[in-house]
């Protein structure tokens, strides 16, 4: 978590997260010139963590949450998918799951490209 940034997900198939997630999260991080250590990676499905736990333990400054409702962390309000939303001291991003990012089909590419659009707006890429 070297740069204060913490990705949330839901993988209910793994204790940590899927490997195939994780190398797509390597490439766009890696894409975003950050790397694995840069972040914490926290799986909701087997730790649900709410924003003042978060807070408190990781000191994010930027919030990445993969199929994570805004509710679900105690955010107090909703926010469109891929649209960037500042609250207290972070900056907030939600996206579908992981799952939508797999494959190559014209859909996934389209939620790879959000996504990518996003994410260099967020990190001033």
């Amino acid at each position: 978590n070297n740069k204060q940034i913490t990705i949330i997900v839901k993988d209910s198939e793994a204790v940590y997260l899927r490997d195939e997630w994780l190398q797509f999260l390597s490439t766009i991080l890696s894409a975003c010139k950050l790397n694995i250590s840069d972040v914490a990676i926290v799986n909701y499905t087997s730790t649900p963590v709410m924003l003042p736990v978060l807070n408190e333990q990781l000191k994010p400054t930027y919030f990445l949450l993969f199929d994570i409702a805004a509710q679900d962390i105690q955010l107090p309000f909703t926010v469109p998918n891929y649209q960037l939303q500042k609250f207290g001291n972070a900056t907030f991003l939600l996206v579908p799951s992981l799952a939508m990012m797999q494959g190559n089909t014209e859909a996934v590419k389209m939620e790879k490209s959000r996504l990518w659009l996003s994410l260099k707006k967020m990190f001033n890429i």
